[in-house]
Parts: structure tokens; C-alpha cells; sequence
């Protein structure tokens, strides 16, 4: 059986490939319906991303169905955050769970 222990890792902000700017990204998720996704390439070191939910709750999926607010994905509340992997981020897929919509922030780490 194997076994990680994730609370002796110790991330740090992804840089680029020569780079002294952080990685990060900020996308709207629109109340329209219409879904989004991060769009900028990941740091091809970064290993964990922190999901920053800011203005409005939204609804994702991982599985590359649309996310529906009620019957399709997970629900995440603003003012929450997440430490997901960056392959996690990069299959991520968000839509509005209301009339307003949102703004989430993605930061990239790497360990």
C-alpha cells in the first residue's frame, strides 16, 4: 500500500524557465451559462495549483462534461480556495452557479 504524506511538502510559487514573475491567472466564469477554463499554458514544473474562488459560487467539472448548476459538477462557494494538482486545473471546467458571475484566481506551485 503506498502512502503520501502531503503535509511535509513545502511548495513553492513556479518562476518559468528563467523567470522571477510567478505564474498565475485569473479567468471569469460568466453568468450566462457559457463555460470556461484556464487558458494559458502551465509551467511545465508546476505540480500543484491554489484555486482562489472570488466573487460568486461557480460549478466544475473534471471530466470534460459541462458543468450545470444542479444537475452536472461540484459546487465550490466564493471565498473558498483549493490546492488541486495542475492536471486537475488544467481539466477544470467552470460556469456560474447563479446570475452573477466569477471571478477565480490560479496561482502555480511547484515542490
Amino acid at each position: 500500500m503506498a502512502f503520501a504524506n502531503i503535509n511535509n511538502l513545502y511548495p513553492k510559487p513556479s518562476t518559468g524557465a528563467g523567470a522571477t514573475v510567478i505564474l498565475g491567472q485569473g479567468i471569469t466564469a460568466p453568468a450566462s451559462g457559457t463555460t470556461t477554463a484556464f487558458t494559458t499554458a502551465f509551467n511545465a514544473y508546476s505540480n500543484l495549483c491554489f484555486v482562489d474562488i472570488q466573487s460568486a459560487d461557480v460549478i466544475v467539472t473534471f471530466d470534460n462534461q459541462t458543468p450545470v448548476a444542479g444537475t452536472t459538477g461540484h459546487r465550490l462557494y466564493a471565498g473558498t480556495n483549493y490546492t488541486w494538482s495542475t492536471a486537475a486545473a488544467k481539466d477544470a471546467k467552470f460556469v456560474a452557479a447563479t446570475t452573477s458571475s466569477s471571478f477565480i484566481y490560479l496561482t502555480e506551485f511547484q515542490v
